[in-house]
This record gives C-alpha cells, sequence and structure tokens, in this order.
C-alpha cells in the first residue's frame, strides 16, 4: 500500500534494516507519535518499489533457483 512500516526496536534484523533503508519507523522508548509524517505521493511511490525490490518473491526468484539447484546437485 506503500505506507512506512512500524517496527520494535531489537526485532531481530528487521529494526536495523528499517532504519538503515528509512522504509519506516522504529518504534522504541524515544519513540513520539508526533514523529510519524503523513505519507506523500513520492514517499508512498518509493515505498512500493522498495517493497517489490526486498520482499516479493520475484525479487528472490534468482536465489531460489541457486538454492533449488544446490539441492538438485547435493541428491545427485
Amino acid at each position: 500500500a506503500g505506507l512506512s512500516v512500524l517496527v520494535s526496536e531489537n526485532l531481530g534484523d528487521y529494526s536495523d534494516f528499517v532504519s538503515a533503508h528509512n522504509c519506516g519507523f522504529v518504534i522504541g522508548d524515544a519513540f513520539k507519535v508526533n514523529d510519524l509524517i503523513s505519507v506523500s505521493a513520492d514517499l508512498k511511490n518509493k515505498n512500493i518499489q522498495f517493497a517489490k525490490d526486498y520482499f516479493t518473491k520475484q525479487s528472490h526468484k534468482t536465489d531460489y533457483a541457486k538454492m533449488l539447484d544446490g539441492i538438485q546437485e547435493t541428491r545427485n
């Protein structure tokens, strides 16, 4: 939907990922509701593209193929 994500502090790699890629907000003790911003059309489009680049099956197709090839090779 293009919305920025909200993720809890210290949630595995996700907290660092959100901070590093500026794709949402890490909610911790220092977080204030006023820190939230409206999602502009540009930010919404950026977030949609970001999700396609990192979180779709298509974005990982090459990695899946390599993994399946590796499994196939070990079976032979």
